[in-house]
This record gives C-alpha cells, structure tokens and sequence, in this order.
C-alpha cells in the first residue's frame, strides 16, 4: 500500500451498491484490484447497519465504504464515497440515503457517527 486514495469511481460505486452483494450472494471472488479492511456493524431497535472499508490494492486509504443496513424485512447496500470524489457521486448516495427507510436512516446516522468518533474523520 502507498498512496493516499483518490476519488471513488462509479465503477467502484456501482461494485459496492450491486456487485459487492451478488459477489456475497454467489460465493465470488473478491474484485480484483480491491480488498476489503475494517468491518463493523451497528444496531439501533431492529435495523443493523454495517460498513465495510474498500481498498484499492496500491493504497493505504480506503478509496469507499460499503454500507449494507438491514432488518428482517430489508436490505440495501449502499455507497458512502471517499471525501474527494465528484458531486455526481456524492448525490448519488445523498438520493440512495433519502430514499431509506426512516428505521434504516437512523442506524446508518448512528454507525457512521461511531466511525467518525473512531477515525477522528471518516
């Protein structure tokens, strides 16, 4: 691992909305070139909310995050960009967050105010 992350690309934001699931639903390969880092989960009442870090494998800095919120009668998979990426992909995942379910918003509010208290940033 050497350099910093940049921006995530709509290759790697479709991976973590669509492809990153069927890789776990069909038993794939991870994609080659990335690796997976830290995983945590947070529940609040009935919805878990977890993350994945998304590494490009020549850097050191996550280049996304996979988040996948959950309960017993939903599951969605959704992309939390690196910081430098471009507006189109950020609004992107603003429109995937809106369209939550409220229950579901308010674990993925909570995990990632965890992950910033534990990075000191995300």
């Amino acid at each position: 691992m050497g350099c910093v992350a940049a921006q995530t690309t709509q290759e790697e934001f479709d991976y973590c909305t669509k492809g990153f699931k069927t890789q776990l639903e069909k038993g794939l390969e991870m994609k080659k070139g990335y690796s997976i880092g830290h995983t945590a989960t947070h529940q609040v009442g009935q919805s878990h909310a977890q993350y994945r870090e998304l590494y490009r494998d020549d850097e050191d800095y996550p280049c996304a995050w996979i988040i996948r919120v959950y309960n017993e009668y939903s599951s969605y998979y959704l992309c939390l960009p690196h910081v430098h990426s471009d507006s189109e992909i950020w609004n992107q995942y603003f429109d995937q967050y809106s369209n939550l379910p409220e229950m579901h918003k308010l674990a993925v509010g909570w995990l990632l105010a965890k992950l910033a208290a534990r990075n000191g940033s995300i």
